[in-house]
């Protein structure tokens, strides 16, 4: 029992000590804004329907002890989509948190794991939009420095309201 207590005990300092050496995240913050067209919502709606975002996106990366990315986590303080056909326009907060985890490091091929939580934005034919939590596979396909860009290839499990939110965007644009 006593070497049981000794083993835990040094395996327990080694963790702490690992704890404490990772280094802060890396952070980033810049504006958005931007304008396109939408098909998918376009469709659904009857009507041509496009899209503006405006705000700021700010990622916070973590890193391991050797530099390597590991999970990240992305927000879009205070910003805003615009849903607009030429007879109106409906805003709606786009407060979306992505937590992406990165099993074998933030390289090229590598898979990651995104979970996606909040208000969502039309962004591929994956990403649901809606309310709730919506959890994807996917993988790195490019790099800048210690960011990763990914690509979501499967939408592994979705919960909350995924269905009600386009019939209001395309209600508010049709009136």
């Amino acid at each position: 029992m006593r070497t049981f207590l000794l083993a835990a005990a040094i395996l327990g300092s080694l963790a702490l000590t690992n704890a404490a050496t990772a280094a802060p995240p890396i952070r980033d913050r810049f504006p958005v804004e931007g304008e396109f067209a939408l098909d998918g919502i376009s469709e659904t709606c009857g009507f041509p329907v496009t899209v503006s975002i405006e705000g700021t996106f700010s990622i916070a990366l973590f890193v391991d002890r050797n530099g390597v990315a590991t999970r990240e986590i992305d927000t879009q303080p205070g910003t805003l989509l615009t849903y607009s056909t030429a007879s109106g326009e409906i805003t709606i907060p786009f407060s979306g948190v992505l937590h992406t985890t990165y099993p074998e490091g933030a390289v090229i091929g590598a898979p990651a794991e995104l979970v996606l939580t909040g208000n969502t934005g039309p962004f591929g034919d994956l990403v649901p939009i809606g309310s709730g939590r919506a959890v994807f596979a996917g993988y790195v396909e490019d790099t800048d420095g210690p960011f990763a860009f990914t690509r979501f290839t499967d939408l592994v499990s979705a919960s909350g309201n995924f269905t009600t939110q386009i019939d209001r965007i395309c209600g508010a644009l049709a009136a």
